[in-house]
């Protein structure tokens, strides 16, 4: 019998994909919108709306004329100082945008996130990595292993990992993988590879089933 991969084997790969998807999609976002700008965009000058300073840091509130952004919705970006000073005195700033997507604006000095920004994501790129890593290590290093000492049968729906005494151990759960010579049950938080031998397995993928073994001692 072929072996069958089971959902809980996937899982893991599908929450760090759609994780890394959400952690690196501002910084993707970013560069293509970055890009959009250098490639279609249009110069323009914006109406300052306000002005503030604070921590070393200086912000520009602004918007664009009715004409290109019917909607006037308000954008604030960070400036060096002296566009701060200079848009602050002529209350205008002046913006690169798309024509056909108003929202999509770049004022021309605006401070760009830093390496911070990068080293952030970055960082969390690698923590989701790790920690993938690590509950794959965790699965191969803390499974349970038993040699059948009998058929494995069909049972009611039952987590159960029984010590029996002399080695012997009772083990009741789901089937997340079948393969030629063992299955993999799932009980609860454990995970039991099920080593056949001369033994047989009637029972298919994600159904109950129960087994007799003696443990396997792990190299």
């Amino acid at each position: 019998m072929s072996a069958t991969s089971g959902p809980s084997r996937l899982w893991p790969f599908v929450v760090a994909i759609v994780m890394l998807f959400f952690i690196n999609l501002p910084l993707a976002h970013l560069k293509w919108t970055e890009h959009r700008l250098d490639r279609d965009g249009v110069a323009g000058v914006g109406e300052v709306t306000a002005t503030k300073a604070f921590g070393g840091k200086h912000f520009v509130t602004f918007r664009l004329p009715a004409s290109i952004d019917p909607d006037q919705k308000s954008y604030t970006v960070e400036v060096p100082g002296d566009s701060f000073d200079e848009a602050k005195a002529a209350e205008q700033l002046p913006v690169d945008y798309l024509p056909e997507d108003p929202s999509t604006n770049r004022a021309v000095d605006e401070v760009p996130p830093g390496s911070v920004a990068v080293w952030l994501t970055a960082l969390a790129d690698l923590t989701v990595l790790a920690m993938l890593a690590l509950m794959f290590w965790s699965r191969r290093h803390g499974m349970l292993v038993i040699e059948a000492t009998e058929d494995l049968t069909r049972c009611k729906p039952d987590d159960t990992v029984v010590e029996l005494g002399g080695g012997m151990v009772l083990v009741r759960g789901d089937i997340t993988e079948i393969h030629d010579d063992h299955v993999v049950v799932q009980a609860n938080s454990d995970t039991v590879k099920v080593i056949l031998g001369d033994h047989h397995n009637p029972v298919g993928h994600q159904q109950p089933v129960q087994v007799r073994g003696v443990k396997v001692k792990r190299r």
